[in-house]
């Protein structure tokens, strides 16, 4: 019997083939009652393997492809990250962010402008209920000092992508997330030189963000001291700039420009 292809679809595409391959999808409906059920069971190695597991699926599989089979896996997901092993509630994070990028993509037209694939869910649908409970799985990690370094990064990072790709899913539209409340929580981790770097990724990722969330990203940045501007700052633009040769516009104007919003 062939192995199953779990390569991505882009990879397959740039290596010459004439149509991305399809991956493991077509095996989904037999699949996810099966990874649904292990997520639940008592053996915490198991939940790993198939949160692992997850992930590389998550990140190796299209939006359409995955979406139909969202709502059976998601709930699931989000009651591992109440458990007590910290690799489960890390990986667990890990596939909250994986699920955020995959429902809702932040593709680059042909002008290299970036725009959301799709509409954020309406209010009361079953999509903006998973939504919210991601996000409040999230921030109650989050918002957690006294837990391990490692769930501490995957938290700050699974709330980048959410806010990123979901941040007009406010209370004003009617989908409930608190996104205001975790600017301090951010501010806290940009200031501790521990959670500093992944503070600093998800920062970035949300500035660069097609959403409005600009203004909300000066705001935490602005209560930094200058230490953290000639020190942290220094290394995150040399490196960005090094990367892609564009600094997400908050970043760069309080890096020229401390004076403005400090």
């Amino acid at each position: 019997m062939n192995a199953l292809d779990l390569s991505s679809p882009a990879a397959e595409a740039a290596a010459g083939g004439a149509a991305p391959s399809p991956g493991i999808s077509a095996h989904f409906d037999m699949l996810v009652p099966l990874l649904a059920t292990a997520l639940r069971d008592r053996d915490g190695n198991l939940k790993l393997q198939v949160l692992q597991f997850l992930q590389m699926v998550l990140e190796s599989h299209t939006t359409a492809a995955v979406t139909p089979h969202a709502t059976a896996l998601i709930p699931a997901v989000i009651a591992c990250a109440s458990e007590d092993w910290y690799k489960i509630i890390a990986q667990s994070l890990r596939v909250i962010s994986a699920f955020v990028s995959v429902l809702r993509p932040i593709t680059t037209d042909a002008g290299g402008r970036s725009f959301l694939a799709n509409a954020a869910p309406s209010a009361g649908s079953v999509e903006g209920e998973l939504l919210g409970k991601m996000f409040d799985a999230t921030l109650a990690r989050l918002s957690q000092n006294d837990i391990d370094q490692e769930i501490k990064d995957c938290a700050i990072q699974a709330m980048g992508g959410l806010v990123a790709h979901f941040g007009d899913c406010d209370k004003q539209s009617g989908i409930g997330l608190a996104i205001p409340s975790i600017w301090p929580l951010m501010q806290t981790r940009l200031r501790n030189e521990v959670t500093r770097i992944a503070t600093l990724s998800a920062l970035r990722r949300i500035a660069e963000s097609p959403l409005d969330t600009s203004i909300a990203v000066i705001m935490v940045v602005r209560g930094s001291t200058f230490f953290f501007m000639e020190h942290t700052l220094l290394h995150f633009v040399s490196r960005h700039a090094a990367s892609e040769s564009r600094i997400p516009y908050p970043v760069l104007l309080f890096y020229l420009c401390p004076h403005v919003l400090i």
